[in-house]
């Protein structure tokens, strides 16, 4: 049983397009039923004013969803402008931690644009103000349990404070992981673990991760059997859905790291086993679904790569094993988170 370098083939097999589908389908669901942290908005008598670019401007800056006002079920904050000439009147009813609070402020600028990104940005700052009580230590307590969808609500708020002070890329979730899938055309068999970090960035949807993992495969053969070990490092940049306790993303990355094949004859005096080793990776694709309750986290992804560098090994002249061609990685985390 020999081992030497692989040649990249069958880029799609059957195994890669199902795990592929069904990624696909779950990360459609998750974000389907997921639901955004809505601020509403409303405004009164100010002709002067649009309503669209505020709600826009707003956006930009909160980097969540601002929507018109509407029934205050499930809003995380309801914000009322009220116009008397040039004065204007701001109030934030804030449902994630049950106040109002408000603030007035002369507007003499009479161009439409900058009159919509004071506004929008005054609104934007006492939403802020209002939900940085959330990052204390322990916040005040509400008289009773909150429901599920307030949790929610504050959890994204917390987000949204935290991104504006640090205003810089931040840590989101350190996880231990769990692998299965196959390095050598897909074939499922390889099973393995590792460290993932998750970064966020200040635009928040965007992201990177990267992790260290290891795989184990061992594959029987006519002759004996094959035993691939490898060793790898990831950098996987992503575009993130954040929707209150679910977390979905998916993006394009890289793999690269080191890989040893070692061949064992069933029979040595019929065969002879041999050992090899060098570098392997390629580029990747990746798919993740995550779940926060408080600071434990725990996200399920799928990722699909295809090396174009290579190691395998060969029984009786047949590559059987090794790193070749595309690759598929289902994983498990769980860990802490921000």
């Amino acid at each position: 049983m020999n081992a030497r370098r692989g040649h990249v083939r069958n880029l799609c097999p059957p195994s890669a397009r199902t795990l592929g589908c069904l990624a696909a389908l779950a990360f459609i669901a998750v974000v389907s039923e997921a639901r955004a942290l809505d601020v509403g908005l409303e405004l009164r008598d100010c002709p002067n004013l649009s309503e669209q670019r505020v709600r826009e401007l707003m956006e930009l800056e909160l980097s969540t969803q601002v929507v018109p006002a509407r029934a205050p079920e499930r809003l995380a904050a309801l914000v009322s402008v009220t116009c008397a000439g040039n004065e204007v009147l701001i109030r934030v009813t804030d449902a994630t931690t049950e106040k109002l609070v408000s603030r007035t402020f002369t507007l003499a600028e009479s161009e439409p644009d900058v009159r919509a990104r004071a506004v929008a940005l005054a609104a934007a700052e006492l939403v802020v103000t209002s939900w940085a009580e959330l990052m204390l230590a322990k916040p005040p307590q509400q008289a009773a349990p909150p429901a599920p969808w307030v949790n929610d609500n504050r959890r994204a708020a917390r987000a949204v404070v935290q991104r504006r002070v640090e205003r810089g890329v931040y840590v989101d979730a350190l996880l231990a992981l769990g692998a299965a899938g196959g390095t050598f055309d897909a074939r499922l068999g390889a099973w393995g673990g590792g460290l993932r970090l998750s970064l966020a960035c200040p635009e928040p949807r965007l992201g990177v991760d990267g992790d260290v993992s290891a795989t184990l495969e061992n594959e029987p053969t006519s002759l004996g059997s094959v035993r691939t070990n490898t060793w790898s490092l990831s950098l996987r940049p992503a575009l993130r859905l954040d929707r209150g306790r679910w977390l979905a993303n998916a993006g394009l990355g890289v793999r690269i790291g080191l890989a040893r094949v070692e061949g064992s004859a069933a029979d040595p005096n019929t065969s002879r086993g041999h050992v090899t080793a060098g570098t392997w990776g390629g580029p990747l694709v990746h798919v993740n679904l995550g779940l926060r309750l408080d600071h434990f986290v725990s996200r399920l992804g799928a990722e699909a790569g295809l090396a174009l560098r290579g190691l395998s090994g060969t029984v009786d002249g047949r590559e059987q094993s090794g790193v070749r061609g595309p690759w598929v990685l289902i994983t498990l985390g769980v860990g802490w988170g921000a």
